[in-house]
């Protein structure tokens, strides 16, 4: 017994497992459908997004292409019409399931039926606007509205089981009038754009007949002017004061009135393609004498840029010089006083510059070297040069590049030798000497001849000296350096001596 029970659960767990096996299957294909059809919505919506780009702009500049227009509605009715095809399988269940549903299967009936309508509808309105054109031909707006009182009452005459059985007849039979319409405007479009005009002059009216041809004088060189059969395609105005005007359709002419007449034969033809032809020729020569004109006064004005570039660039030139110059006699003036510098015969001029630790002229160091180096062939100055030349500090630079500064200031023609004395000077203390200080004197000496092109030749000079305080200690060590400078004649005038001599 309790095998028995065993086995009916067991079967009922089965049967649980397949229920819902076959639940989720279902689901799963369900939610696989619903996704399918989100799919292909999102295609289509681009599908029929896409043609915007064209056909706004088409739309906003007034661009007559009435078969494009025509043709997007087909294209927005196909792809609605490809829609409700997709979301159809979901009401063909419920139709299997209408005995249970009866009032829902009806209504899903009269669904399809409406679909139905929508899509013959929308192709038979597609075709008429790209056959019949409003912006084109406005005459044909009467029938246009009577077309879609058609399509309008058909629809609401549902209710009737007669309208029911015809309703699908003559909707087909409507279609395919259109449908043939169609083929014929492709086979023959000149043909059927002159029934066109024809067919909006007769409903339109009067009111409508000035405003139905389209002016192509523009394109008087590459238009048709006759058809295979020899019927005329162009009608003209003129001549007047603006010469001949050309029109796609017969009509009037907007601005005087009159009525247009048909290119009935080649000679007339002829006439106004010559007509055109001069005009043409004069506008030619008439640009092309303006453009030689516009050349030569474009050359001018190049021609009177580029001279005013050069007056502009040449004084530029003169006042950068005159400044350049101003600035070299401020140099000279503050940095050498304008002193006049005189070769005394054979002599040979040296000048000397001596700097203390401080940084200003040290005249003592400057008249103890000036007085070693000067003899009776060389003439030695130590005021060549202004406290600016130090304080400026063209005495540090001219210790790096002495030449340099010996063009700058003009001294290569003045000077036979350079001399330039740096001192520095070092102090110490010696605690266990009651703090005696020590001050460590040293003066580093640059001579540059103008005859050499070398580098100028270096020399050094030390010395010490010691006191309770840093003056006397460094007074002590500048006699000290005295002396040495005396000891150090030879070398010095070695050094001042151009390597030639």
């Amino acid at each position: 017994m309790n095998d028995f029970i065993e086995l009916v659960k067991e079967g009922f767990r089965l049967a649980w497992n397949l229920g819902k096996l076959a639940v989720e299957t279902v689901k799963a294909a369900v939610l696989a459908y619903f996704r399918g059809v989100k799919k292909w919505t999102i295609r289509f919506f681009i599908a029929a997004v896409a043609p915007l780009v064209v056909i706004l702009p088409c739309l906003i500049f007034h661009v007559p292409f009435g078969g494009l227009y025509g043709a997007y509605v087909v294209w927005l009715v196909l792809l609605f019409a490809a829609e409700l095809i997709l979301i159809t399988p979901m009401f063909l269940i419920w139709r299997r399931l209408k005995v249970l549903f009866p009032t829902v299967a009806k209504d899903l009936e009269d669904w399809v039926d409406f679909i139905k309508s929508v899509l013959f509808n929308g192709l038979s309105l597609g075709i008429f606007v790209t056959l019949f054109p409003i912006w084109r031909s406005p005459g044909a707006f009467p029938l246009l509205l009577l077309v879609l009182v058609c399509w309008l009452t058909l629809p609401a005459c549902g209710f009737s089981n007669f309208c029911k059985r015809i309703y699908p007849t003559v909707r087909g039979i409507q279609l395919l009038v259109l449908f043939g319409l169609l083929v014929l405007q492709m086979a023959f479009p000149r043909q059927m754009e002159q029934l066109g005009w024809a067919s909006g002059r007769k409903i339109g009216g009067i009111l409508t007949a000035s405003v139905t041809q389209k002016e192509i004088t523009a394109d008087w060189n590459t238009i048709s002017w006759f058809d295979n059969a020899g019927e005329t395609l162009v009608w003209y105005s003129g001549p007047d004061s603006k010469g001949y005007r050309l029109w796609a359709a017969p009509g009037f002419d907007p601005d005087s009135g009159k009525e247009l007449q048909p290119v009935k034969d080649e000679g007339t033809r002829v006439k106004i393609v010559a007509n055109f032809s001069e005009k043409e020729r004069t506008i030619q020569k008439q640009t092309a004498a303006e453009q030689a004109e516009t050349t030569r006064k474009e050359e001018v004005r190049r021609r009177e840029e580029k001279d005013r570039l050069e007056k502009e660039r040449a004084a530029a030139d003169q006042s950068a010089a005159e400044q350049a110059a101003a600035q070299h006699a401020s140099d000279l003036t503050r940095y050498l006083g304008m002193r006049e510098v005189r070769k005394a015969g054979d002599k040979q001029t040296l000048a000397v510059v001596a700097v203390s630790e401080d940084g200003k002229l040290n005249s003592n160091v400057g008249q103890m070297i000036a007085g070693v180096l000067k003899t009776d062939s060389a003439e030695v100055t130590t005021s060549r040069f202004t406290p600016e030349f130090v304080s400026d500090g063209l005495f540090a630079q001219a210790f790096g590049d002495s030449r340099a500064i010996l063009n700058k200031l003009e001294l290569t023609n003045s000077l036979g030798t350079l001399l330039l004395a740096r001192q520095t000077v070092q102090y110490s203390t010696n605690a266990s000497l009651e703090n005696i200080i020590t001050a460590h004197m040293r003066l580093e000496v640059v001579a540059v001849t103008v005859a050499d092109s070398g580098a100028g030749r270096a020399l050094a000079i030390t010395a010490s000296g010691i006191g309770f305080k840093p003056e006397a200690a460094r007074s002590q060590a500048e006699e000290r350096l005295s002396k040495k400078i005396q000891d150090e004649a030879d070398s010095l005038r070695n050094a001042a001596r151009p390597n030639s001599q």
